[in-house]
């Protein structure tokens, strides 16, 4: 069992940026889609849907619900062929992957129209001790912004080797 997964090498990751991702423009319709399939059989709130009645809030028309991921049917050459092998990520020690989670926090709303910009680094690394041995945990944080360079959505995600 290794004493230490955490290299200097994987050290010198923290901060540094490893995925960015660019949407395609966000449409009206993909809105409404998503608005119903996650409240199913509920009708989804007309924030999501009604032009008319959208305009009336404080939010001045439709917004995507805060859970939307622009990213969710993103095709492009990269993505048709499958995961990446490849980077930082892939190469870390331990043989046992689990997921442990995370976090999300909202503050722009997504509208039609927006185009989504995802990047990615790995925020923080450490270790545990555990039953089977030393335990890595990775912190990756993904920042969403707006074409207008807003914060949309900042989500941590916790992974542990083993």
């Amino acid at each position: 069992m290794a004493d230490t997964y955490i290299t200097e090498d994987l050290r010198a990751q923290v901060g540094k940026e490893r995925d960015r991702v660019v949407s395609f423009p966000v449409d009206r319709s993909l809105i409404r889609q998503w608005a119903i399939a996650v409240r199913w059989p509920e009708p989804p709130e007309r924030l999501y849907w009604d032009e008319e009645y959208a305009k009336k809030t404080r939010f001045g028309g439709i917004i995507a619900p805060p859970y939307f991921n622009p990213f969710a049917y993103h095709i492009d050459e990269a993505r048709m062929k499958g995961p990446s092998t490849s980077g930082v990520l892939s190469s870390l020690p331990g043989t046992r992957p689990l997921n442990g989670g995370g976090e999300a926090e909202y503050y722009e709303p997504i509208r039609p129209g927006d185009v989504i910009t995802s990047v990615s680094n790995i925020a923080e690394l450490y270790e545990r001790p555990g039953r089977l041995g030393v335990m890595m945990f990775t912190i990756t944080e993904t920042r969403w912004t707006n074409q207008r360079g807003e914060l949309v959505r900042i989500y941590r995600a916790t992974s542990i080797r083993y």
